[in-house]
Order: structure tokens, then C-alpha cells, then sequence
């Protein structure tokens, strides 16, 4: 904790899309910490950032489409 790891997500997801054009970037962490790196990413770039919730097969159902292999 504190030692600047959304700060620096922040910087190289906006190197990544200045610089090689990726626009979407995924964050991986405890459910705990999500409204959290939310929250930060907002102060250190102006780009959408959304929550995802649930797991997999959740997200799947909600986009009306199947898991996919692979």
C-alpha cells in the first residue's frame, strides 16, 4: 500500500495510448480496492474508467453471450 502503483498504471496505460494507440486497459485487483483504483485513476487521467463486478460467468450472462474456450 502507498508505494505508487495506480500512479504509475496511470502513466504507462496513457504512454500506451499516446504512443502505440490502446485505448483499453484492465486493472486486476481485490474487490475491496476497485472504487478505490477508480477513484485514483480519476485524479491522474481525464480517460472512462468502468467497474466490473461478479465474476466471469456473471459478466458473461450480462452481455447475453456464453463463455468462451480459451
Amino acid at each position: 500500500m502507498g508505494v505508487g502503483k495506480t500512479i504509475q498504471a496511470t502513466g504507462v496505460s496513457e504512454l500506451l495510448a499516446r504512443e502505440a494507440g490502446i485505448s483499453k486497459v484492465l486493472v486486476v485487483c481485490p474487490a475491496s480496492l476497485k472504487s478505490q483504483w477508480r477513484n485514483e485513476m480519476g485524479r491522474f487521467c481525464t480517460r472512462d474508467c468502468q467497474l466490473i463486478s461478479g465474476s466471469v460467468a456473471s459478466e458473461h450472462r450480462k452481455n447475453k453471450r456464453g463463455p468462451q474456450a480459451g
